[in-house]
Parts: structure tokens; sequence; C-alpha cells
């Protein structure tokens, strides 16, 4: 078995792609641990607009500290390629869940709880630093799927159906 390395990080599986590059659960072996590696792909890396916001997205993340977001260990770079290193979060995602069914009430509930709660999160902070435009930009790629179609999430009433689910 060949073992692919990136910096002190050994690759052990392929979690997915998306516009940027592809995302891979890593061991750091310095450190003991699973992490996510977020790559730019070399398309990207050609692109000096894209690198921009993909370094943006890492110091983004960095100053976000909630439990439904995941957790930015590093923007690293190593053999030409740049990487965010971050939490792993096992488990299944939301669109591999639902390929085995439709979601319980309860579970839809608890989905959307968690999603609109980090929404708010975020989107609260840079209002209070007056960054709503790199809330969009943040929120954007990683809740695509549910805020499409909406320009801006109205705040006042993501936090009363909040209120309302708990």
């Amino acid at each position: 078995m060949t073992t692919t390395r990136l910096a002190h990080y050994e690759i052990v599986g392929h979690l997915g792609s998306g516009g940027m590059g592809d995302v891979y659960a890593a061991r750091d072996t310095r450190l003991g641990r699973l992490v996510a590696l977020k790559l730019v792909s070399f398309a990207a890396s050609a692109d000096t607009e894209s690198l921009a916001r993909f370094e943006r997205e890492g110091r983004l993340l960095a100053l976000l500290n909630h439990p439904n977001i995941a957790v930015i260990h590093g923007v690293e770079e190593a053999a030409g390629r740049q990487f965010l290193v971050m939490e792993l979060v096992e488990g299944d995602t939301l669109a591999e869940r639902l390929t085995r069914g439709p979601l319980r009430v309860d579970e839809a509930l608890s989905f959307a709880r968690q999603i609109v709660d980090a929404q708010v999160f975020v989107a609260e902070l840079w209002a209070d630093e007056g960054r709503k435009d790199d809330a969009r930009a943040l929120l954007a790629p990683i809740y695509g799927w549910f805020t499409e179609g909406f320009d801006t999430p109205d705040l006042k009433d993501a936090a009363a159906l909040i209120a309302r689910l708990k």
C-alpha cells in the first residue's frame, strides 16, 4: 500500500470535491490526530483571485468558534499546494443521510436548528463588526444549499425560527 504524504500529514482517504479543490481525511503525524485537509486545485492555484478567496476563507474561519462550525487549525503550503487544515467531523453528511430515505421530523428539526444557529452566529458576528459582505461570502459556500435563492438571511426570522425549535 502506497502512503501519500503532504508535509507531516498522511492522507488516509478522499472525502469530497468542490469548485476550489478536494477534501481529504489525513493523519497529523506530529500531533497524532485525524484532520481534514482542503487542498486548492492546481487550476485554482494558478488563479490569484481564487487563491485570495481561499486565504480569506481560512482567515474568516479562524475567527469563528461555534459548535456547528468545523474548527480550522491552519492555512499551510507544502509541495506547491495550499491547503486548510481543519477539524475532521465524523459521520454522514446531510446528503448521505438523505440517501437512506426521508428525514423524520425530529431529525429535520435538529438539522435545521444547527444550520440556522450557525448562520445566525456568523451573520451577527460579522454584522457587529460591519463585515456583512464577509458573512455572505462565508455562508454561501458552506450553506449554499440551504440559503440558495435568498440574498441575505433575515436574522429576525432566523432567530424566531431557532426560538421555536428550542
